[in-house]
């Protein structure tokens, strides 16, 4: 069984996944948009999360199944369209995936650990 990735370096280039992963992030975070570059990047970290868009991430961060019509009229209504919206909740929903990665791969560290001092 291969190695599991080191939870700081989540991007080893050999790692397939991690390759995939990056592409995710690109398309998210680098393609074109009709979201500010630096609003999904923001999004994404978890700061500087701009009003009104700071209840929705919130919600769509710790309880996406709550998301309702009306949360995404409110955005409408505060001027972003159906695209931002949807950049938005793309960019929210990755930062989740990463901060939940890294702390499965943080979790999986004290077994690698033993396993490399096994090989020793």
């Amino acid at each position: 069984m291969r190695d599991l990735p080191d939870p700081d370096e989540p991007h080893e280039p050999h790692d397939r996944y991690a390759q995939r992963w990056r592409r995710v992030e690109d398309a998210i975070l680098r393609s074109s948009g009709t979201l500010d570059a630096g609003v999904r990047a923001a999004l994404t970290a978890g700061r500087e999360i701009p009003e009104p868009l700071a209840l929705y991430v919130d919600k769509v961060t710790r309880h996406a199944y709550r998301v309702t019509d009306d949360d995404v009229w409110a955005l409408l209504a505060a001027g972003y369209s159906q695209d931002q919206i949807f950049e938005a909740t793309l960019s929210v929903a990755l930062g989740a995936a990463q901060r939940r990665l890294r702390a499965g791969l943080e979790a999986l560290r004290p077994a690698r650990e033993d396993k490399v001092e096994e090989k020793e």
